[in-house]
């Protein structure tokens, strides 16, 4: 039988608004075939969610859509700080958008951490991929940010400088790493997992500039180089992810409606469910695979019955591990 625990992290998204149009996001077109009724969570929300679910010790706010377009953020932040609980954006925003009034809560309110995505040294490069985008705006915001961690001498958030290597922006290496030192930023090169979309066109110079001993270029249009991020998987175990209405979705990569709901039965009673445990004993070949199962139309689950490859004991293992180390080194109250 399942050891019986309950996570300390959640991934409960704050906004599915975007005013950006990236070319290889879907999800717009996603929502536009299946209409939410609820497009941004409220402190209402919240503030119950944390109340039912006193075991919750850090929230990631961002995943699909633009966290600073949720109007009812800087109550957000307020909310959490006073229940002790640690907010994080490190699945990413774009940050083209965000008042000061946030920017000032977010470093009074002690907001851990924020990726910001910017695939660009300059404008005209940015906009490529960021269509609707304006990096001179990104670029404001952040200095703003950082005039008030000055000004309450806080660390908080940790900013991290997310930058996509694709053919078009590939050449601006060296201005990113120039621009995110004076940013005061953490720089995160991440890969292109779209590899029909802008590959890279010269891997020795981006393997000399990474530090790497070489860069596989892979243009086939398959999942495979993808799958390979075996963590949004595990999340069901140890970082379900909820969306702003409260449906449970179980990981990031999961858009459809399970029918369970975290805000009118608890994330406890949800996590324990014959519908979740069904699809944890799938993932794990424990049980005959279904169709109906909640996993059932995720590319990465259809992924892994084709290959064979389900969750062993030891990547639970090593992803609880992994979990309990995030926790330590994020958990700041």
């Amino acid at each position: 039988m399942e050891e019986k625990f309950l996570p300390q992290i959640a991934r409960l998204e704050s906004c599915i608004i975007c005013q950006l149009k990236c070319p290889c996001c879907k999800i717009e077109e996603f929502y536009n075939e299946n209409p939410p009724a609820v497009r941004y969570l409220s402190s209402d929300d919240f503030y119950k969610f944390l109340k039912k679910n006193p075991f919750i010790k850090i929230i990631e706010l961002s995943n699909n859509g633009e966290i600073f377009l949720n109007p009812e953020l800087k109550e957000i932040i307020k909310i959490a700080n006073i229940h002790k609980v640690v907010l994080t954006a490190r699945n990413g925003a774009n940050f083209n958008y965000v008042s000061n009034e946030v920017l000032e809560a977010m470093v009074k309110y002690k907001f851990h951490s924020l990726n910001v995505a910017i695939d660009g040294a300059t404008p005209e490069t940015y906009k490529i991929y960021r269509v609707g985008g304006n990096l001179n705006r990104v670029i404001e915001n952040i200095e703003r940010l950082n005039f008030y961690k000055k000004k309450f001498n806080s660390m908080y958030p940790i900013l991290y400088f997310q930058f996509i290597i694709f053919g078009h922006n590939e050449h601006e290496i060296p201005m990113v790493k120039k621009l995110a030192k004076e940013l005061k930023m953490r720089l995160y090169f991440k890969r292109n997992l779209f590899h029909d979309y802008s590959p890279i066109n010269n891997p020795e110079y981006v393997a000399k500039e990474l530090n790497l001993s070489k860069i596989v270029v892979d243009n086939s249009l398959n999942i495979e180089p993808q799958i390979k991020r075996m963590d949004s998987c595990t999340q069901l175990w140890f970082e379900p992810q909820i969306q702003c209405d409260g449906t449970f979705l179980g990981c990031c990569s999961q858009y459809y409606d399970t029918g369970l709901n975290v805000f009118e039965n608890g994330l406890e009673d949800v996590l324990n469910s014959s519908i979740v445990v069904h699809a944890k004993n799938i993932l794990c070949k424990k049980e005959e695979v279904d169709n109906n199962s909640m996993c059932a139309k995720c590319p990465f689950f259809i992924y892994r019955i084709r290959t064979n490859s389900f969750i062993t004991d030891n990547m639970i293992f090593s992803a609880k591990e992994c979990i309990e180390k995030k926790v330590k080194e994020t958990y700041i109250y």
